[in-house]
């Protein structure tokens, strides 16, 4: 099972913010730094990271950290 601090680590380094500026909470539009580009960068490490293949329902559904936990914990068990 992925952690939520994991996704934590991702989305820091993703956007080049400090990871005490992401929470559980946080959604794409809560962020100037998470736009379409960045979100399909984000699909593409996470398929790669954790060896999963995303379906276009997934993907827009992983709007939120939420949404990628949701997603990813189906996914991984």
């Amino acid at each position: 099972m992925i952690s939520s601090n994991e996704i934590h680590d991702v989305l820091s380094e993703l956007f080049g913010v400090p990871k005490e500026n992401i929470s559980d909470e946080m959604t794409m539009q809560d962020s100037n730094d998470w736009d379409s580009l960045k979100h399909m960068e984000l699909i593409s490490i996470i398929e790669n990271k954790y060896k999963v293949t995303l379906s276009m329902d997934e993907i827009v559904s992983m709007v939120s950290v939420k949404g990628i936990n949701n997603v990813l914990s189906k996914k991984m068990g």
